[in-house]
Order: C-alpha cells, then sequence, then structure tokens
C-alpha cells in the first residue's frame, strides 16, 4: 500500500493533526518533502519539544522538517503540523448564488482543512482564511477561482464565486424515469434549498453554472432535471405536469414490500396497495424491471389491480382497473402486512405476553408503526442483559432494537414492542 496524503496544517497556537491522522517517522520524510518540505543539513530534526505539534510537522520559518516524540507537544505557532487528509468525507457544491450547507451537514473549523484539501482544496500563502465575508456562505468553503480554502464566521450569503464544502452523502435522493405524469410521492420531494445537492447526487448539473428556478405547466414539481442534458431545475408549481421529458429528484421511500405468489386472483389486502407513484420504487425493491425502459401503465382486465410485474420478465406494471382479476401470470406489488403493534410502558420488568412479540423479520414494521426509527439507519440486533427479549425501542430516542437472548429483564429504559391483543 502507498503512503497516504498529506496536508499542510496552518502554523496557529495549538494546531495539530486530529488522533490518528498524524504521520509515523517512517513515514514523515516521504510525505513533507512532497508538499515542499525541507531537510536541514539533508536529514530531518528528531526531538521532544514541548512547543511544538506531535509527530510530522515543519518550521515554518524555513520548512525544516521535524518529527517531536512528545505527544503531548503544544504547538506555538511556529510550526506547520503535517496531516493525513480525509478525516471527513467531504462534497464540493456548485459555485453558485445562496449556495450553502444545511446545517446538519457543516464542517467544523477545525475539520475544515483536511476535508477540503481531501477534494481539491489548497491553502493560499500557507493559511486557511478565516474570517466574516458578507458575500461568501458560512462556513467550510473554497473560492473557486483558485481553490483557496476559507471558513466564513458569519452569516454571509454566496454570490457565487464560492464552493460550500459539506459533510457528503447527506442527502440521498431516487431519480423517477422520465415518463409522462411521474412526479415524488407527497412529502418526499426536496425542498429549494436542499435541491443543487440532491440532484448533483443523481447527475444533475448546471446549465451554464445556473440554477434554473421557475414555474412550469409541463413539469414535474419541486426539484428534476431535464432528460436531454441533466440540467437541475425547480418548479414551484405544485399543479405541474411532467410531459416526459424531465426526472424528478425524490427523497428515498423506505417501503416494506411483498411479492405476492403469480395465482389465479392474486391481489393485495385492502390498504396493502401502492399508489401509481410508489408503484416503481416499490416493484424495483423487489426484483422489478423497467422493459425497454417504460413503465407500463392501463386498464387491464387480466391482471392485479394496482401494481404489480408480469411473471415471464419481472416487468413493472400499474392496473389502474380496480376489477382487474390475474389468471397467475403477475406478481402483485403489496405492502407487507404485519400484526397490529401495541406499544408498552417503558418500565422495569415490562415484557410482551408469551406468543404476542414479533419475529425479527416483523420487528422493523411494526415498531416504525408505533413510532420507532432507525438509528442511522441500522436495526440493532444483540444480546442486552438489560433489555427485553424480541423487538422492543429505546425510550431516549425511539431506536429499533430486536434482542436475541430469552430471559433478559427489561430496567426500564426500553418500551417492548408486542402484537395488539
Amino acid at each position: 500500500a502507498g503512503t497516504d496524503k498529506g496536508i499542510v496544517m496552518p502554523a496557529r497556537e495549538k494546531t495539530t493533526c486530529e488522533p490518528g491522522y498524524d504521520f509515523p517517522q517512517t513515514a514523515c520524510i516521504e510525505v513533507a518533502l512532497s508538499l515542499g518540505g525541507k531537510l536541514r543539513d539533508n536529514k530531518i530534526v528528531v526531538g521532544n519539544w514541548p512547543n511544538a505539534p506531535n509527530a510530522c510537522f515543519w518550521e515554518k520559518a524555513d520548512k525544516a522538517i521535524h518529527f517531536n516524540n512528545n505527544q503531548f507537544g503544544i504547538n506555538d505557532g511556529q510550526f506547520n503540523p503535517i496531516c493525513k487528509v480525509g478525516v471527513i468525507k467531504a462534497a464540493l457544491l456548485p459555485a453558485y448564488k445562496g449556495t450553502k450547507c444545511d446545517p446538519a451537514n457543516a464542517i467544523a473549523v477545525e475539520d475544515c482543512v483536511a476535508s477540503a484539501a481531501a477534494i481539491g482544496g489548497t491553502l493560499r500563502d500557507g493559511n486557511i482564511k478565516i474570517g466574516e465575508y458578507p458575500n461568501a456562505p458560512s462556513g467550510c468553503f473554497v473560492e473557486a477561482s483558485d481553490k483557496a480554502i476559507h471558513f466564513g464566521t458569519g452569516v454571509g450569503v454566496n454570490d457565487g464565486a464560492f464552493h460550500p464544502v459539506c459533510v457528503a452523502g447527506a442527502i440521498q435522493a431516487t431519480l423517477l424515469p422520465n415518463f409522462k405524469d411521474t412526479h415524488c410521492t407527497i412529502g418526499f420531494d426536496f425542498s429549494l434549498p436542499e435541491c443543487i445537492e440532491a440532484a448533483t447526487a443523481v447527475g444533475g448539473v448546471l446549465r451554464k453554472d445556473k440554477f434554473i428556478v421557475g414555474d412550469w405547466a409541463n413539469t414535474p414539481n419541486a426539484c428534476f432535471i431535464e432528460a436531454r442534458d441533466n440540467a437541475i431545475h425547480y418548479s414551484h408549481n405544485q399543479y405541474g405536469k411532467n410531459n416526459g421529458f424531465f426526472h424528478s429528484v425524490c427523497k428515498p421511500a423506505e417501503f416494506e414490500v411483498t411479492l405476492v405468489p403469480a395465482e389465479r386472483g392474486a391481489k393485495c389486502a385492502i390498504g396493502h396497495e401502492f399508489s401509481e407513484q410508489e408503484c416503481i420504487v416499490a416493484a424495483k425493491s423487489v426484483g422489478g424491471l423497467l422493459r425497454g425502459n417504460a413503465y407500463l401503465v392501463g386498464d387491464f382486465t387480466n391482471a392485479p389491480d394496482g401494481c404489480f410485474l408480469e411473471k415471464r420478465d419481472k416487468a413493472i406494471h400499474y392496473n389502474r382497473n380496480i376489477d382487474g382479476v390475474t389468471a397467475g401470470e403477475h406478481n402483485p406489488v403489496c405492502r407487507t402486512e404485519a400484526d397490529e403493534a401495541a406499544l408498552l410502558p417503558a418500565r422495569k420488568g415490562t415484557k410482551c405476553a408469551p406468543y404476542h412479540d414479533f419475529s425479527r423479520e416483523d420487528c422493523i414494521a411494526a415498531a416504525k408503526s408505533v413510532g420507532g426509527v432507525l438509528r442511522d439507519g441500522k436495526f440493532l440486533t444483540g444480546s442486552w442483559p438489560y433489555a427485553p427479549h424480541q423487538c422492543f425501542i429505546e425510550k431516549r430516542d425511539g431506536a429499533i432494537h430486536f434482542g436475541e437472548t430469552i430471559g433478559t429483564v427489561n430496567n426500564g429504559n426500553y418500551q417492548p414492542v408486542c402484537i395488539y391483543a
């Protein structure tokens, strides 16, 4: 494996590398030389200094490469630490008027240099530029002209000359097919401030560096990209109808989906059908495909009503005929059925009655139905002696868990999720 990429940190009081992002002495010379450092008298200077940063650095005055064995050393401002880049995986937003990071995705000042450098940022005159800039975004950003790394401490507004540096992957998006009338399901559309970042995540681009905002009757509402060139748009017309030339950019929907066997008369139970707008995403999650890149919508008498796949090739269909009946050549795509759930109090010793607990497979859907959530998108399974057996949520944040060990006892911080009796 090659040596990690390095970054020169500013020569400021107390500046040091984040834990785990300093270089060992064996790599210090190679990395520092590649960044412009110099060997004083043709050798690295090694010592134990209380006034210099730990590990690899160079002296600001002449860029002489040093290595400090004093792990408690504190930079007095005369030395530039040499650190590994990539403390935070970052994304560079377009340099467009008004663009900024969502507050939840902002990068702190202490992480700005390493994060921005990892995606092409540079230190102008060896320093990060920190200040209140009325014409630039707050937080971490790079100047479009030379990629100089800055940090805005004020509440400025980007005039279009700066790229905000944000935590990458924070916004996840789904791109719908460019079919007539397709649009995001209500509640799954992005707001105007979110649109550029969301659309960029699925291949959208700014046409001539411009975010196109308008009020069009022939496009979907909210965030979308044009099929011919992926240009990012935002429409304020909530009644607009996609004419088939645009891809809606939507928030990913989380569906519990069941593919019903292809049998004569098969259909979804009442209340477990997907809408026409939800069908593509739901059907793809169970192996559905777009035949010829087309979403097949019609009024079929020989197929189940609602969302379904054709058995022979898994082509996604939607039947608007509520009286349609399949002869056994189609798989209905349905919402997963589950017993109605009840949430017990978070009290010491509480647990589900015998035969009223949910299985691991049904736990997520059941717990979500009573307000549970996936902490960081994860289903937490394990063996906790202080938590109830099987499905439960943590009282403080609603995180969904599944306890795998029989005989454990709830300490009062967890709410069992039980089959409603």
